[in-house]
């Protein structure tokens, strides 16, 4: 419509010009020189006119698309110019800017949306472009690679250069298992690469998968589900042994099956026998519901802890250890106060095993120390380690002690340190170990 009526109005007056200059080449060959004036005077107005209703045309576009350019879809042009031409235009302009800006706000809630699924997904993601600028990075690349900010790829020197050379041997497609040393902690990862033509610029997209992490995970799902059979199973067999046990205490008890019994020591010996029938089915109940809870993994309220308030409750808590022990019990406490996001309760149960596991190391050495000490990571994470200077974890035995069952503990069920580990997947973080004689670190980290 704006198009129609600017052309219309421009080939009126040109054609209005074209008939004026015509009159006016008539009058000056009839030598009417006050009239051949009038005409020029009425050409130069009608001329200047067109002129200027074509540059202010031009003048509102280009304006329009400048502030495209600069981003600015808040521009807004006058509907009543007194103009229907100029009117139309400006409503043309209005509707397209409103237009634009639908579209760049779809673009911007589309972006959230990805950057929000970006930073939620367990793997690492990096892109980066050939001069090794990072361009997106998430946060579980980061706390895998224990790093606040990165923003280029020489970054990786300081984490594990032997990891930064790979990258750079990665091409488009290629998948390989590659080792990243941590802070001294080796972690395996499978690392995949794809290119990415953006424009005129060529990107790699980096995933990483933390196998070892993913392996624990998928191996502590089943044993929950193992757990959960057995458990069911186990109770439902030993229920009606223990119920009817009762009744046949009851029975021989009250000697309802004959008042004039001949042999009160055959009595006597079945009712010594019942009794150690319940008392055996009534610990294997319980000792069954103590591994029940692996399968029963409570909900996780975050919320922020000051820990120096946390250590003092650790403090009070493992009273009954520092006084059973000569062990010495050292909580470092933080030169700066500051908070950290747990289940506080769930999180005092992982230490506190965490410690009595400790205390129990050390039972029979002399100077022994256990400490605690917490530290901040990035992104409002952090790593709180109880460690202690015992004889240490045998290497036989170090990748074992997380399984549920086992324990090398007379009365050990080897069911905490299983069920710390379960906690901190509920938090999504990790509890692990390093030990050497001497030197032994329990590390949680979220």
């Amino acid at each position: 419509m704006t198009y129609k009526l600017s052309s219309r109005h421009i080939a009126v007056n040109l054609l209005l010009l074209t008939g004026i200059s015509v009159l006016a080449g008539f009058a000056a060959a009839m030598c009417w020189w006050w009239l051949v004036l009038c005409l020029v005077v009425f050409i130069v107005a009608v001329s200047w006119k067109l002129v200027k209703y074509v540059a202010t045309g031009y003048h509102q576009i280009t304006f329009f698309i400048r502030a495209i350019k600069n981003e600015d879809t808040s521009l807004r042009f006058p509907d009543g110019t007194g103009s229907r031409n100029m009117d139309e235009l400006h409503k043309s302009l209005n509707e397209l800017n409103e237009m634009l800006r639908d579209v760049k706000q779809k673009s911007r809630i589309q972006a959230r949306f990805f950057s929000e699924i970006l930073q939620n997904i367990a793997s690492g993601v990096m892109v980066y472009n050939q001069n090794g600028f990072v361009s997106a990075t998430n946060s579980a690349m980061r706390k895998m690679l224990q790093i606040k900010v990165l923003t280029h790829i020489n970054q990786l020197e300081r984490v594990d250069p032997e990891f930064r050379r790979q990258l750079d041997m990665l091409e488009g497609g290629q998948k390989k298992v590659l080792q990243i040393v941590v802070r001294d902690e080796p972690v395996q990862v499978v690392v995949r690469c794809t290119q990415i033509q953006l424009k005129d610029e060529l990107v790699k997209l980096i995933t990483i998968q933390d196998i070892q992490g993913e392996m624990e995970r998928k191996e502590l799902d089943s044993w929950i589900k193992l757990i959960r059979v057995m458990s069911h199973e186990i109770m439902n067999s030993l229920t009606p042994v223990t119920s009817i046990t009762q009744t046949l205490q009851q029975m021989w008890k009250r000697n309802d099956f004959n008042t004039t019994w001949p042999n009160p020591e055959l009595v006597d010996s079945t009712i010594k026998g019942l009794d150690v029938i319940g008392e055996r089915a009534t610990g294997l109940i319980r000792f069954v519901e103590s591994y029940r809870m692996l399968a029963r993994v409570p909900d996780v309220h975050p919320e922020n802890i000051s820990v120096i308030a946390l250590f003092e409750r650790l403090s009070i808590l493992t009273s009954p250890y520092k006084e059973a022990s000569e062990t010495a019990l050292v909580f470092r406490y933080p030169v700066s106060p500051f908070e950290i996001r747990a289940d506080e309760q769930l999180l005092v149960q992982m230490v506190l095993n965490l410690v009595k596991n400790a205390f129990e190391a050390l039972v029979n050495m002399v100077d022994g120390t256990i400490t605690v000490d917490c530290h901040p990571l990035h992104n409002a994470h952090f790593v709180l380690t109880v460690s202690d200077n015992g004889p240490g974890i045998s290497p036989e035995i170090a990748s074992e002690i997380f399984i549920p069952f086992f324990t090398t503990k007379a009365n050990g069920n080897g069911v905490g340190l299983s069920y710390s580990r379960q906690l901190a997947g509920a938090h999504g973080g990790t509890l692990k170990c390093t030990s050497v004689p001497g030197h032994t670190v329990f590390k949680i980290e979220i």
